[in-house]
């Protein structure tokens, strides 16, 4: 890694602090939306409660003044309503008789959400007047403070604790791995080849351990040939300067050799794109088997007693949910379709004239949407059916969690087995069929996030299989790609298209960067050549790339100006 590579490594954000960041940011978006949920279901509840007491106020009213207003007893009727004032029951007040006209009016002191109140007064079948109240929400605005401030507090408490407790399980079971890991690639980086990766506690990290541990007893074999070559070169050409051919056939051998070392330099690219697509899953299975542990510690023996309590009709909607979560694949992925389907639900919902059509919807939802409507629409009338469908839910989104590991371990494995094409020389010994586009995509799979943070790139590939050797092809790809992102300083446009043209698979790779200078186009395949900072390969990349392309009977030119480079791969097609 260059310097500059390291200030940019530095600076930016730890996979444990991604990770602990969206596990605490998610729960507590998610505990902010139930505290809202559950202000707004009391907000109901009591304006519902007041537009009641407000009924019965206007009614009790209506009763009081029915006799002094028969009597045209204004002062009383006057009286009655500041008494009702006073008492803070009601906020306004507008009292009218049809002989004195306007006997009592005070208007009320702000809006409310309570609707005022009419009620006409009558005496022995015959009109004595009207009043209207105004009443006051003052209640509701208090409740709704108080439960929002106990709200906040629920929510920070909760993000607090789950933020620490993240902490000290991601330090103890990521960190360990990784620190263990780094610990061992950095030996075989400063030429340590003799002591081992460590092994971890996971078996698939394990198998990327055991090839880099393979991989460093290799290169150290071959460096140890290698080195004793080089201190008998002299004294083998001296002595066999008459045996011209077998001097080319060791000069070869030195030259495989030179091959191997540029697999050592790949060696630090590799391991950060290797290191980052094995984290990401890693800690996805981490906080899914979190929840799942979560589960069955603590919700599994008490949904077992739910069911037992629930009455018939209740049991049944229960077993038919857990039945079609169950059976269901989990949606992993949200978006405005499924923010569609859930308000379409809500408007379905609110023609029946369900109650808790909110909560309904969205455990619908999470079912199956319409089809889980339609399937338990006979159901829904059972009382606290949005409580029975939630507890439902609760081994579906165990389940789900499952499946979420699943995929991040599918994940891993691939990673591994992009990997070992390139270190294994034997997995394919004879030639045969390599999918073009495949290899563009495992070897971009090889590369560091860092690398194509900040690239963009587009695929233009038809099906097209080359004749080769997999991992000699991928050694081709994995040099243009690498040696195209390098040149556009890691910032810029990648472009891969295959076909297949004159009876020749035809790769090309292109790039945005500065272009070639002319001065040095002609020493692009020399080796050693190179103008890339220190640290960053040894010149050998481009001259391995045509050697194996000629060696398969193909070429690799290029073509290059200012801010447009591309390589050219010709192989023979498999036909």
């Amino acid at each position: 890694m260059s310097p500059d590579q390291g200030k940019v490594a530095a600076k930016g954000r730890t996979l444990r602090q991604e990770v602990q960041f969206l596990a605490v940011a998610v729960p507590t978006a998610i505990l902010a939306l139930v505290v809202l949920a559950f202000i707004a279901l009391v907000s109901v509840s009591i304006a519902r409660e007041l537009k009641a007491d407000a009924a019965n106020a206007a009614d009790e009213t209506r009763d009081l003044l029915a006799d002094p207003l028969y009597r045209i007893d204004d002062e009383q009727a006057r009286a009655i309503g500041e008494a009702l004032l006073s008492s803070g029951r009601i906020d306004g007040i507008r009292l009218e008789s049809p002989v004195s006209g306007i006997v009592l009016e005070v208007e009320p002191s702000g809006p409310s959400t309570i609707e005022s109140l009419g009620r006409r007064i009558e005496r022995d079948g015959l009109a004595v007047g009207s009043v209207t109240l105004h009443f006051s929400d003052r209640r509701l605005e208090e409740t709704r403070k108080l439960l929002a401030g106990l709200g906040v507090a629920v929510i920070l408490s909760a993000s607090l604790a789950n933020a620490l407790a993240l902490s000290l399980i991601l330090a103890r079971q990521i960190g360990r791995t990784l620190r263990g890991l780094a610990s061992g690639v950095g030996a075989i980086a400063r030429g340590d080849y003799e002591r081992p990766v460590p092994l971890t506690r996971y078996r698939d990290v394990n198998q990327v351990v055991a090839l880099l541990n393979d991989m460093a007893g290799r290169v150290e074999a071959k460096n140890r040939e290698l080195i004793h070559a080089n201190a008998t070169l002299e004294t083998r050409v001296a002595e066999r300067t008459s045996e011209l051919s077998d001097s080319l056939s060791e000069l070869k051998r030195t030259q495989r050799l030179l091959v191997d070392a540029e697999k050592l330099s790949a060696l630090g690219h590799l391991s950060a794109g290797v290191a980052h697509e094995l984290n990401t899953p890693l800690g996805a299975i981490v906080s899914a088997l979190g929840s799942i542990r979560t589960y069955f510690g603590k919700q599994a023996l008490g949904l077992v007693r739910y069911r037992g309590e629930l009455a018939p009709e209740a049991a049944a909607l229960f077993d038919a949910a857990l039945e079609a979560g169950l059976s269901g694949d989990a949606d992993l992925a949200a978006g405005s379709a499924a923010r569609s389907g859930l308000k379409r639900l809500k408007a379905e919902l609110a023609k029946l004239g369900v109650d808790d059509g909110a909560e309904l919807a969205a455990s619908l939802h999470e079912l199956g949407g319409e089809a889980a409507l339609e399937r338990f629409k006979e159901l829904l009338g059972v009382p606290g059916a949005a409580s029975v469908l939630e507890a439902a839910l609760q081994p579906v989104n165990a389940k789900r969690m499952a499946e979420v590991a699943a995929l991040a371990a599918q994940k891993a494995s691939e990673v591994v087995a992009a990997l070992k094409p390139y270190l294994d020389d034997s997995a394919l010994p004879e030639l045969g069929p390599v999918d073009v586009a495949k290899g563009f995509e495992e070897a971009l799979s090889l590369m560091s996030e860092f690398a194509l943070s900040r690239i963009t790139v587009s695929r233009d590939c038809a099906a097209v299989h080359a004749r080769g050797k997999r991992e000699d092809l991928m050694r081709i790809w994995y040099n243009l790609i690498r040696n195209a992102v390098q040149a556009m300083a890691y910032q810029g446009e990648l472009g891969l298209s295959a076909r297949v043209e004159d009876g020749m698979a035809v790769a090309r790779v292109r790039d945005n960067g500065p272009g070639i200078p002319e001065e040095i186009r002609d020493r692009v395949f020399e080796p050693f050549f190179t103008t890339k900072p220190g640290g960053e390969g040894l010149g050998l990349g481009l001259m391995v790339a045509r050697r194996i392309a000629e060696g398969f009977g193909g070429s690799v030119e290029f073509e290059s100006r200012p801010g447009y480079t591309e390589f050219t791969v010709r192989l023979p097609a498999w036909n």
